[in-house]
């Protein structure tokens, strides 16, 4: 049961995590995406999929969600739904 609640323990800060870059991150159209943007839309693709994994597993009868993720597009950063690919 103690591996269950560390589980669950990780949803909440892995949530806020996620919540703070994709209301703070700089959408203002760039000529060029730096490396720590490609990072950041990255490690934030990363954490919804870790997080979505995570839930998927301590809550199975709730059902799947698609996973919206940030992407690049040449006026800046949108966000996409994307289909959940079975692992």
């Amino acid at each position: 049961m103690v591996n269950e609640e560390l589980l669950e323990d990780t949803i909440q800060p892995v949530m806020e995590i996620c919540n703070r870059i994709y209301t703070k991150i700089d959408r203002t159209p760039k000529e060029e995406m730096s490396e720590i943007d490609f990072e950041l839309v990255k490690t934030f693709n990363e954490l919804v999929d870790i997080n979505q994994r995570n839930l998927d597993i301590l809550f199975p009868e709730r059902g799947r969600f698609p996973r919206k993720h940030l992407s690049f597009k040449k006026q800046g950063f949108a966000t996409g739904i994307e289909e959940e690919i079975d692992e």
